[in-house]
């Protein structure tokens, strides 16, 4: 099984996965469709929103690029205060 397949049956890692993944696309400008989620986290709106929004506009998180080593592109940007959808 494959995520790019449209996949959504799998061990709950794999399905994150795919969620992950999914979530963004906004960097290629991809709406993710929502029937096309695994998990009740990535099917919440406003987690869709924020994905998409930090996808589409390259945002990094300091923590994330600080501890992977991450380098900004051009409309990249830092957040120190990334708040998470509940």
């Amino acid at each position: 099984m494959f995520s790019e397949n449209g996949e959504t049956e799998a061990d709950f890692t794999i399905q994150t996965r795919w969620d992950a993944d999914r979530l963004d696309l906004g960097r290629v400008r991809v709406c993710p469709d929502p029937s096309k989620l695994c998990t009740k986290a990535a099917e919440n709106p406003e987690m869709l929103k924020w994905a998409d929004g930090r996808a589409r506009f390259e945002v990094i998180p300091q923590l994330v690029s600080m501890e992977w080593g991450l380098t900004l592109g051009k409309a990249g940007q830092f957040h120190d205060n990334v708040t998470w959808p509940e």
